[in-house]
């Protein structure tokens, strides 16, 4: 009797779970998704098979790069004229020698917002910082879709070798999650933690061709028959639940902020002056923004450095949203009246 109790009970639990797994694979068929996986992976997954047509390009704007994955395409031109970048893939006509001029020299990193998606080379925060200190120019080696990590290594790898006097980190805010990831628009190398300490992963990124040649030979593959959907599915919650805690005790602040002190570090020694500018998104403008923490958790950690930061909140919420941010279906990116108030923000700040 006993035995039969037990039977019972396993043959139900093995239903509800057989029932849950066929429920979550027929909503991943209807809606056209791979199966369940971690961000990463998933990322992988999609951008695969885009690829897997011989004549797919990697990108008509970006270039391979086995350190940080990717980089800005060399003299690289959009159709319209709008973006236009010089041989080393900085967004500027002007070419700059390695060792500098006479003039002082601000290096800027970022992703998509320092580098000005949406707007014309002349409507970019850094040319209107060049066009507002005379005696200095500006370069601009901000990578579109990149993560902080790979904001660092670029420093580390080719921003050094320019000896700028100012170093400014252009922060995005929703770009603290990328460090996470080891694949976004493409492989990327990020950081884990052992001993407080960061620990580079993804040291060496294989190029396009041979990740999809493994995916062809079977040496990689999407996942399995026998791989459960409703497992992969609760471990993908579970995990993305966990990433995007935001307090100074997240594993994201941990790394974020050991990458802080790492930029610092990297930037006085070589002689420069860092500044660290935080960029909010446009939802900075309701009520109950949930990336305040960030923002907070970024400045207090400045205070403690003692390393100059801006934040550009308390300077946008001055004015009326469209006037900084484009809408959001069209990428929520800077407007030009919205570059060139970080162009007045940093202008201010290096006179001083």
């Amino acid at each position: 009797m006993k035995r039969k109790k037990i039977f019972l009970v396993l043959s139900v639990w093995l239903g509800i779970f057989a029932l849950a797994e066929i429920s979550v694979r027929i909503y991943c068929y209807a809606k056209g998704r791979l199966m369940p996986v971690v961000n990463s992976l998933e990322n992988e997954w999609e951008w695969v098979e885009k690829h897997l047509d011989p004549d797919a390009e990697f990108s008509s704007s970006l270039v391979f790069d086995s350190s940080i994955g990717w980089q800005n395409k060399p003299k690289y031109k959009s159709e319209d004229g709008k973006i236009q970048l010089n041989s080393r893939g900085m967004r500027s006509t002007k070419e700059y020698a390695k060792k500098k001029s006479t003039l002082k020299r601000i290096l800027i990193l970022g992703d998509s917002y320092t580098f000005g998606s949406h707007v014309a080379n002349n409507e970019i925060y850094s040319h209107y910082l060049d066009e507002k200190l005379p005696d200095y120019e500006v370069l601009n080696m901000a990578i579109q879709g990149s993560g902080n990590d790979q904001h660092l290594l670029a420093y580390q790898k080719y921003g050094k070798e320019y000896q700028a006097d100012v170093v400014v980190f252009g922060f995005f805010v929703l770009s603290y999650f990328r460090n996470f990831l080891s694949f976004r628009g493409y492989a990327k190398p990020h950081f884990t933690i052992e001993n407080n300490s960061l620990v580079l992963q993804n040291s060496h990124i294989i190029p396009p061709e041979e990740l999809i040649s493994q995916y062809r030979s079977g040496q990689k593959t999407f996942g399995k028959w026998y791989d459960s959907y409703l497992y992969n599915g609760l471990y993908r919650a579970i995990y993305k639940a966990s990433t995007r805690r935001l307090n100074e005790k997240a594993y994201g602040w941990k790394v974020l902020s050991l990458i802080m002190e790492a930029y610092y570090k990297e930037v006085t020694e070589s002689g420069a002056r860092p500044l660290w500018l935080i960029i909010p998104n446009r939802d900075v403008y309701k009520e109950n923004y949930r990336y305040e923490a960030i923002q907070d958790l970024c400045e207090q950690k400045c205070i403690k450095m003692n390393m100059p930061y801006i934040r550009l909140d308390k300077k946008f919420l001055t004015v009326d949203k469209k006037i900084v941010f484009r809408p959001k279906n069209v990428g929520g990116h800077f407007t030009p009246e919205g570059h060139e108030m970080v162009a007045d923000a940093i202008r201010d700040w290096v006179k001083k």
